[in-house]
């Protein structure tokens, strides 16, 4: 089974208004599902969010919910969503019973989100693919792909 693994902060209170100017269309979770590369590959969708944004995880399940059958949220308690020391520890304790074939989407969340993402991947914890979706102001018409697997090769971890 393969699990697509996200964060949402759709909704969530106090986030600056521009962002659905900003992006218009499809948000960067529904543009992966949406790829056809992608057409059929996932069979579980698991959206991680803050408790304020639990109706905004709700309703990207919705938009999913024609291409991936099985969804799920998870509320991850932070009380400073900026705090990565608090991201990390609480994004960990909520995946750590993850197992099989995961992708994770780089490009939807908070840029802590995004920076915990790699380290919970590059340090073993979670063993998943990144993925990245390339905003659509820069994918090219055509593009064979909107979607890349980010693969960062360093040693430290």
């Amino acid at each position: 089974m393969t699990i697509l693994l996200t964060w949402s902060d759709r909704g969530a209170a106090e986030r600056p208004s521009h962002r659905k100017s900003r992006h218009r269309g499809a948000g960067p979770v529904k543009r992966l599902v949406d790829a056809p590369e992608n057409a059929g590959r996932y069979e579980h969708v698991v959206i991680l969010t803050t408790a304020e944004g639990r109706a905004g995880a709700a309703d990207l399940i919705d938009d999913l919910r024609p291409c991936i059958p099985s969804a799920e949220v998870r509320v991850v308690e932070l009380a400073d969503p900026s705090n990565h020391a608090d991201v990390f520890a609480a994004t960990k304790s909520v995946t750590a019973d993850l197992h099989g074939d995961i992708d994770v989407v780089l490009s939807a969340g908070t840029p802590q989100m995004q920076t915990i993402w790699v380290v919970l991947v590059k340090a073993g914890f979670l063993d998943a693919r990144l993925l990245q979706v390339i905003p659509p102001a820069f994918v090219p018409k055509p593009h064979p792909h909107a979607t890349r697997e980010v693969r960062l090769e360093f040693d430290g971890f």
